[in-house]
């Protein structure tokens, strides 16, 4: 995991370091007239990042500059609010789509697989996860457009530049179809068999050929979130350590003794309480991946032994609820890489109010998914 998660960080710097991503992303916008079709297109160009940048931050700061250049070409501020809240909103939804869109989905396969459950790949993840994740971020967008904007703020014409058709450099064209190779054969893993992170490594390696992108190994690595890497290291050696010791089964007898009798009793109440500790853990604890590592055994395991539910559908019930951190601006490093500067484009109290508005949608969506939808995906909510 730690090997898979180096790989893609290092493709990613590469795609920035080039300007691919930031190229593609900015081509998006073209020919498009109107702010509401210019935010659902941007939507769709942001979640598609979480398949190949494996950091909720790196995601920011590789789109913070499309966002700039998008907000000096509109004419209001409240329209520069939007967009401002857009950008970081659909990054942190998003990442629940990929396996390498957060560390904390790593440290869930890896508990699932201590607790000897099958580990769920790349494509099980994609299936499982990606339409609740582009749900969650086109309703986070029609949010935000009816939050913030009237009826003809939505509808105004935009006064974009021309689109400039300065066609990919060798460069970029390498890099993405590098990142596109990668990404084709992680979803196809079951076909040829090549473990992920051997797939990341040779993807980082062909990257980092200079005569290809001109981007050197060293660059590239100097790149690499390395604090969230041993971080990240160090949170499955400590899952690893709850697990084997008995101290999760404890904390989860712990917790199973406090639950109310009424919520013991109704399996839907159960679920509903994980679910909506998991949304809210943010509030506490402000990293996501020290959140899966407090939600696996206080809350996933007890849960699934006392509802006789399957024990991986809860843990991927917790990690998705825990990528909801929308309340704060110090709730998630996107937001505050977007609040930053001098004028920030958007206010504590946006926060809050988007953050009011979604939880319940979202809360009863993950909730619609785990009864529903991924029993018919392969991942049943008893057994």
């Amino acid at each position: 995991l730690i090997w898979l998660l180096i790989g893609a960080f290092v493709i990613g710097a590469v795609l920035t370091a080039t300007g691919a991503a930031q190229a593609l992303a900015l081509r998006a916008t073209e020919g498009i007239a109107r702010f509401d079709r210019l935010a659902y297109r941007l939507t769709g160009v942001i979640a598609v990042t979480a398949f190949v940048i494996p950091s909720t931050t790196a995601r920011a700061t590789l789109l913070l500059p499309v966002f700039l250049a998008l907000a000096a070409a509109l004419r209001h501020a409240r329209q520069v609010r939007a967009l401002g809240l857009l950008f970081p909103t659909v990054i942190l939804l998003s990442a629940a789509g990929s396996l390498l869109g957060a560390g904390a989905h790593l440290i869930a396969v890896d508990f699932m697989v201590r607790l000897g459950l099958p580990r769920i790949g790349f494509l099980h993840w994609l299936l499982l996860a990606a339409p609740f994740a582009l749900l969650t971020s086109v309703g986070a967008a029609f949010a935000i457009l009816h939050l913030f904007l009237t009826a003809d703020e939505r509808r105004a014409a935009l006064p974009l530049p021309a689109p400039q058709r300065t066609p990919l450099s060798a460069a970029q064209r390498n890099a993405l179809a590098i990142a596109g190779a990668v990404v084709l054969l992680w979803i196809t893993a079951p076909l040829h068999g090549l473990d992920a992170a051997l797939v990341s490594l040779a993807g980082a390696l062909a990257a980092t050929s200079t005569w290809l992108t001109g981007v050197s190994l060293k660059q590239a690595l100097k790149q690499v979130e390395w604090s969230l890497v041993l971080f990240l290291a160090a949170t499955l050696v400590i899952g690893t350590a709850l697990v084997d010791s008995g101290a999760a089964q404890a904390i989860a007898d712990g917790m199973l003794a406090r639950l109310p009798a009424g919520v013991r009793d109704s399996d839907l109440l159960l679920l509903t309480a994980a679910a909506l500790l998991a949304l809210l853990a943010h509030l506490v604890v402000v990293s996501r991946s020290a959140r899966a590592l407090l939600l696996l055994p206080a809350v996933a395991v007890p849960v699934a032994a006392l509802g006789g539910f399957n024990p991986a559908a809860i843990v991927l019930l917790c990690v998705i609820g825990s990528g909801f951190c929308q309340t704060f601006a110090v709730s998630a490093k996107p937001l505050a890489v977007f609040a930053g500067g001098s004028s920030p484009p958007f206010a504590a109290g946006d926060l809050l109010r988007l953050s009011a508005v979604l939880l319940l949608p979202v809360l009863a969506l993950l909730l619609a998914f785990a009864w529903l939808v991924w029993p018919l995906l392969g991942l049943p909510l008893r057994g």
